[in-house]
């Protein structure tokens, strides 16, 4: 990987910040941009006749991102964000008065409002409580019961950066009987992630932050094992199979992911998935996440000299792209302002310092950050 030269051809973001948010907003690569301004080009040059090109391009995007976390194409549905995937899953099931869903009480809201929304159905959410910092497999399998119809967890947990087994927990949901939906906004682009081998049921992921991607647009899985299970409840033109015969009302689903692709695509942020997974496919997932966790090794194992205490956990198989960090008696708000104005950006989760860097920030970038660090 040469990474001064991708720093230089892709990301512009590196000569004004030292960038340590991408768990929060991320910057596009010039790939991933380039990719929408062609897209918007050619719809101002042609209009409705660019269908002839967008429709090739977005099953292209399909079949990309269906290589990235090895499914199949028609797996896959394009979504706004990843509250609305989860939300295809929690409004989609028929619920029972009694139902439950096992989450977490560390879970962003994205995956957890979805699931709280169906109390008026009689579905309770159990959640699993974080222990300093982590999660345990054990505390997630005795939350469920013989009423429990899904686990719904992050792949990284947002605020502490928490890294889920994904093999474990699919192991557990199919053992105990139960659809295993995941978000993983958090983790995919920053580390691989195996849908076949995690048997994961659905998996629901924003663009906007690991995977370098445009906001507003982001991937629905949806295993074809369990395609029947969850309705269609948010239906327009383009979820049935005759979508062209506009006059003939033949409301039979399309027999794949794309039922769940109600209306117009937004073919500008699709065009921009495609450019920043062929970025991350050309690098390496592999080179990707072992750059990243260096550089997070790097700054953890020095931080504390600093006099902060680390509230992320770093044992294998647990530490992410996620750190999250405190310094007893600051306010950590203050120290990401000052911060700030030296041109480094972090953010703050539940009183802490949070960083997250990707594959194109150094360890010089790092070793910066530790010098300003009040």
């Amino acid at each position: 990987m040469d990474l001064q030269r991708l720093r230089e051809q892709e990301f512009p973001v590196t000569k004004e910040w030292r960038f340590f948010n991408h768990a929060a907003t991320a910057p596009l690569s010039r790939r991933a941009a380039g990719a929408m301004e062609k897209q918007i080009r050619d719809h101002v040059a042609l209009g409705s006749m660019g269908h002839e090109i967008w429709t090739p391009e977005r099953e292209q995007t399909r079949a990309l991102v269906a290589r990235f976390i090895n499914a199949d194409h028609d797996e896959i549905a394009f979504i706004s964000n990843t509250a609305e995937g989860i939300g295809l899953v929690a409004n989609g099931l028929r619920w029972k008065a009694g139902d439950n869903v096992v989450a977490t009480n560390a879970e962003y809201p994205a995956n957890m409002y979805p699931w709280m929304n169906l109390v008026q159905q009689g579905v309770i959410v159990k959640m699993a409580q974080e222990n300093d910092g982590r999660i345990f497999l054990e505390d997630i399998d005795k939350a469920i019961d013989t009423r429990t119809r899904v686990v719904a967890i992050s792949f990284v947990e947002f605020s502490s950066g928490f890294m889920n087994d994904l093999v474990a927990l699919g192991r557990l949901c199919r053992e105990r009987g139960v659809l295993y939906v995941v978000d993983v906004i958090q983790g995919l682009g920053a580390f691989p992630v195996d849908v076949q081998q995690a048997q994961i049921d659905v998996l629901a992921c924003g663009g906007q932050k690991w995977l370098l991607g445009p906001r507003g647009c982001g991937i629905f899985y949806c295993a074809r094992r369990v395609l029947e299970q969850i309705r269609v409840t948010v239906v327009g033109a383009s979820s049935v199979i005759d979508e062209e015969n506009y006059l003939d009302y033949n409301l039979t689903f399309k027999p794949d992911a794309t039922r769940f692709e109600y209306g117009t695509h937004n073919t500008v942020g699709i065009a921009g998935l495609r450019g920043a997974i062929d970025l991350f496919l050309e690098v390496g997932p592999e080179n990707i996440a072992r750059q990243i966790l260096a550089l997070t090794d790097h700054f953890c194992e020095r931080v504390t000299a600093k006099g902060y205490t680390l509230f992320s956990s770093r044992r294998p198989g647990e530490k992410s792209g996620i750190v999250s960090f405190y310094k007893k008696g600051a306010e950590s708000s203050e120290i990401a302002a000052q911060l700030k104005a030296q041109r480094f950006v972090l953010s703050v989760r539940d009183g802490r310092l949070r960083l997250s860097p990707h594959f194109y920030n150094t360890l010089e970038e790092i070793d910066a950050l530790l010098e300003a660090l009040p």
